[in-house]
């Protein structure tokens, strides 16, 4: 009779050597599969966390509020008038 050709992960396994070889072939990919799914999902996940928190740096002033008071209380708002300004070199 005529043997099956064994691939690489086939005639290392110790498993695979009993009688139900395609069921274990597919239970392998599916492992895989899901192993390839969770890997995909936390590199997004990284992905996303790492752009939501260079936009939210962004958003973030770089004055605190208190500052932000007290600039106002010193310069409060601009003049309406025109200002003229000369520019001399030496």
């Amino acid at each position: 009779m005529a043997e099956r050709h064994l691939g690489k992960m086939e005639a290392e396994s110790p498993i695979l050597s009993s009688g139900s070889k395609y069921v274990i072939v597919y239970s392998m990919s599916t492992a895989m599969t899901r192993e390839i799914r969770t890997l995909v999902r936390k590199s997004a996940q990284e992905a996303i966390e790492a752009e939501v928190m260079r936009i939210r740096a962004s958003l973030v002033s770089l004055v605190s509020k208190s500052e932000m008071v007290n600039v106002r209380k010193l310069y409060k708002k601009p003049a309406r008038r025109a200002v003229r300004s000369i520019r001399a070199q030496l």
